[in-house]
């Protein structure tokens, strides 16, 4: 056998299979079984029971052909659709329909190395295995600390990897990008929100937090813990990380609820247990009603301004209306995000999260069209940048342009769907999550079915 290139991952839960060669798109083979799926990549066991990962675009068309025949048998039919063809490189295969019950990041992945040759005074590098750590502070992490730190973000990939949700983004120069800042004033300067604890700032893929929000101080030997310890902020905004290439697509209620959802699964010494999550969520729900979180309504009031935002005019165009005159206060809008989340994960219809895993699964295959519309927009504008630049062409009163016939002005790219251009770009499957439903009658359903597990709407 020749020497495989696949990467090796954790084992997944066995599915019984036939043990059959697969061919990588350099020719490797290797003898394996098929084992599953992990966010468009396909998991592989060999005669050693090693778990080889391998993205199912690097494998031949006959490997992809089996694993479309055989999709059936490693996740729900009904999650995902089953073709007789290949599945196209674009489209990644969902790779869960439930969530691991408890998930534990191996310490070979949360080993953080300081990076010495590219570190200098006021700012210190490290590396663990998928992401890279850039500290601007005057002295280092203890080692201790920083793997902890390291073990949450090694730790959060592993677990939404093994998750419906999947990882949807792909690492700069191999490695995902944290920032992590002194002081407040620091962080603020380089861009962190006021008010903010910690920020995913998805133009520069980089996830941005200042030491303050973790609860780490100055000691002898570094940066340690102090009384304030706590690194569930991390999970938050390394779940937007992940989801990175998808966030265009998704409803703003499911890109904070799904992050509130996976901070609020129980984390304790570097493991997740999913399998305690309805606890955390029925505490969640409680701490939020009291007065220290309760602003004003009930969250589950809130639905059918979340799922249907209200609509503001403002300087003469349509916008998504989240500023002072929204009825949804901020704090209500990530409970009432968290919750919807919950319930279409877990409640909703079959109970099995089948209507969000469709949503998702549309989600990914207009990913691709999306990223190629935003490039054909990108060089027109920079093509009309250029033609308003030229002499003969001259801007009138009311905003609009006049030029000789003899110029051509760049046309404009048509968008496979009329809201690519439009804050509506979340919602255009949203029909999938509704199905057939009114917005009423999704709060009236969910608002149910979350009091028989006592996460009650009301104080």
């Amino acid at each position: 056998m020749k020497k495989s290139l696949f990467c090796l991952l954790l084992a997944s839960t066995a599915f019984s299979a036939e043990i059959r060669p697969w061919t990588d798109a350099r020719g490797n083979q290797t003898q394996a079984v098929l084992r599953g799926f992990d966010g468009g990549d396909v998991l592989l066991q060999n005669a050693e029971g090693k778990t080889l990962r391998v993205p199912i675009k690097n494998l031949s068309a006959d490997d992809q052909g089996h694993v479309v025949l055989n999709i059936s048998t490693l996740i729900d039919p009904s999650a995902a659709p089953i073709s007789s063809t290949p599945l196209p490189v674009s489209v990644p295969v969902m790779a869960r329909t439930t969530w691991p019950a408890s998930l534990t990041a191996p310490d070979g992945l949360t080993n953080a190395d300081y990076v010495e040759l590219q570190s200098k005074p006021g700012r210190h590098l490290y590396r663990s295995r998928r992401f890279e750590y850039v500290l601007h502070a005057q002295d280092k992490l203890t080692p201790a600390v920083m793997k902890d730190v390291a073990r949450v973000f090694e730790g959060t990939y592993e677990l939404l990897s093994q998750s419906p949700l999947g990882v949807q983004a792909q690492p700069v120069n191999g490695y995902f990008r944290a920032e992590l800042y002194q002081t407040m004033d620091t962080y603020h300067a380089a861009g962190g929100p006021p008010g903010s604890g910690g920020v995913y700032v998805r133009d520069e893929k980089v996830f941005k937090v200042p030491l303050d929000s973790l609860g780490l101080k100055r000691g002898t030997n570094g940066y340690t813990r102090d009384d304030n310890f706590e690194l569930k902020t991390l999970v938050h905004e390394i779940t937007h990380m992940m989801m990175h290439d998808i966030l265009p697509l998704l409803p703003r209620w499911l890109i904070e609820g799904s992050a509130e959802y996976v901070e609020c699964i129980p984390y304790k010494s570097g493991t997740f247990r999913h399998s305690d999550l309805l606890a955390s969520v029925q505490r969640y729900n409680k701490d939020r009603l009291s007065g220290r979180y309760r602003l004003s309504g009930p969250p589950l009031d809130f639905i059918r301004n979340i799922i249907r935002p209200p609509l503001a005019r403002k300087a003469g165009e349509i916008r998504y209306d989240w500023g002072e005159t929204s009825p949804v206060p901020q704090v209500g809008f990530y409970h009432s995000s968290m919750l919807l989340t919950y319930y279409f994960m877990h409640l909703d219809g079959d109970g099995k999260g089948t209507r969000l895993l469709k949503f998702l699964d549309a989600i990914r295959a207009e990913q691709p069209k999306h990223t190629a519309f935003v490039k054909q927009f990108e060089a027109y504008r920079a093509s009309m940048d250029e033609f308003l630049k030229k002499p003969e062409v001259k801007k009138l009163p009311d905003g609009r342009f006049e030029y000789p016939n003899y110029l051509k002005a760049p046309e404009a790219p048509q968008p496979p769907h009329p809201d690519y251009l439009t804050e509506r770009l979340g919602h255009i499957h949203m029909g999938i999550l509704l199905d057939g439903r009114t917005d009423a009658q999704l709060q009236q359903e969910a608002a149910t079915a979350l009091l028989k597990l006592s996460i009650q709407a009301n104080p």
